[in-house]
C-alpha cells in the first residue's frame, strides 16, 4: 500500500479522498481537524502554518510520495524541500515558478 503525505492549509477533503482509495495518509494541516478520516493520521504543526513549516514537518515522516494544496503554490522552495527523495503528486517547482 503506498504511503503518502498531504500537506497545505487545509487537507481533510483530499486525506479523506485519498483514504478511501486506499492510500495511507499523513495530513499536515493548520487545522489538525478532529474530523478527518479514522485512518489519516493527523500530524499538527506547533504554530503558525507556513508551508516551509509544513515541508520540515514533513521530512521524517516515511512516505512514497507526497502531494501539496494551497499555499504551497507560492512557494516552490517548500516543495522542493517537502518532495525530496518522494515522488510529487502535482506540479513540479518549475512550473509554479513558472506560472508565477
Amino acid at each position: 500500500m503506498k504511503r503518502v503525505v498531504i500537506a497545505g492549509v487545509s487537507t481533510r477533503a483530499a486525506a479523506e479522498s485519498a483514504a478511501q482509495a486506499g492510500f495511507v495518509v499523513t495530513a499536515i494541516d493548520a487545522f489538525g481537524d478532529l474530523d478527518q478520516h479514522a485512518s489519516v493520521r493527523s500530524v499538527p504543526l506547533s504554530g503558525r502554518f507556513t508551508a516551509h513549516a509544513a515541508a520540515r514537518a514533513a521530512r521524517n515522516i516515511e512516505c512514497d510520495a507526497v502531494a501539496y494544496l494551497s499555499s504551497f503554490e507560492n512557494h516552490p522552495s517548500a516543495v522542493i524541500a517537502l518532495a525530496a527523495g518522494r515522488a510529487l503528486w502535482g506540479n513540479s517547482p518549475d512550473v509554479l515558478g513558472y506560472v508565477r
